[in-house]
């Protein structure tokens, strides 16, 4: 499932993807809307065991942004533990 963490720290889920790349497209479709009209200070990656889909992530969020990851890291045990192995997690800081 694709899931977004709001600003009062809930989640809700959007969209319904049916394979991974779908899934993908979908996030970044959201990001381009999200994005539109505000700027980004800095964004970071973290992933459980998926280092490739971070990068492609972290490649299509620098040609969204202009500006490449602050960093790319593994996730945290809490993060995993609740979603599992293969998860990432896009943190953007936006003005």
């Amino acid at each position: 499932p694709v899931v977004v963490v709001t600003n009062e720290g809930t989640i809700k889920s959007f969209g319904k993807p049916f394979t991974l790349k779908q899934s993908m497209r979908l996030v970044m479709k959201e990001f381009e809307k999200i994005l539109k009209d505000r700027r980004v200070w800095g964004y970071a990656m973290s992933h459980a065991s998926n280092l490739k889909t971070a990068e492609w992530y972290a490649e299509k969020m620098e040609a969204l942004t202009g500006k490449p990851p602050l960093f790319i890291q593994n996730a945290s045990p809490a993060l995993v533990a609740n979603v599992g192995l293969g998860v990432v997690a896009i943190n953007v800081l936006m003005d």
